[in-house]
């Protein structure tokens, strides 16, 4: 078998074996099976073209897949993926929440003031005192 059809296979290899972190010897033994059979297959083939033309027209192709798929589930967690996914959302919701309920607490409690005939009277007081000072001319603008 020429070095550049070894290659094909061995890259096909290393992206399953890299993917998979588990260390379940049903799935090792399916993986060492594929690519056994897929060497024999490739003895076939007369060069790489042919070798990638047969190989996407044959079952093995959808085998690969089937294999490949089964390979990056094996080393996760479906359920704790889950779990964190939920308990990060609900956190979010959560701080979303009391964001706005300090927001809206905040507010109210600047709006009451303002209705308070002393405290509303003084906040007025020096939302005038900084505009006016805002248009006051410093010495050097002479």
């Amino acid at each position: 078998m020429n070095d550049i059809k070894v290659s094909c296979i061995d890259s096909r290899r290393t992206a399953i074996e890299s993917t998979y972190t588990g260390n379940d010897e049903k799935i090792l033994n399916m993986i060492d099976d594929f690519f056994k059979r897929l060497e024999e297959f490739a003895k076939d083939c007369k060069d790489v073209t042919n070798f990638e033309t047969k190989f996407q027209a044959s079952p093995l192709s959808g085998e690969y897949t089937q294999l490949f798929t089964k390979v990056m589930g094996g080393g996760v967690d479906a359920k704790k993926e889950a779990k964190d996914a939920a308990l990060y959302a609900a956190e979010d919701i959560a701080d979303s929440a009391t964001h706005n309920v300090r927001m809206h607490a905040r507010m109210e409690a600047e709006s009451a003031l303002r209705n308070a005939p002393i405290v509303g009277n003084v906040m007025t007081a020096k939302q005038h005192f900084d505009l006016f000072s805002s248009f006051k001319r410093n010495k050097d603008d002479k």
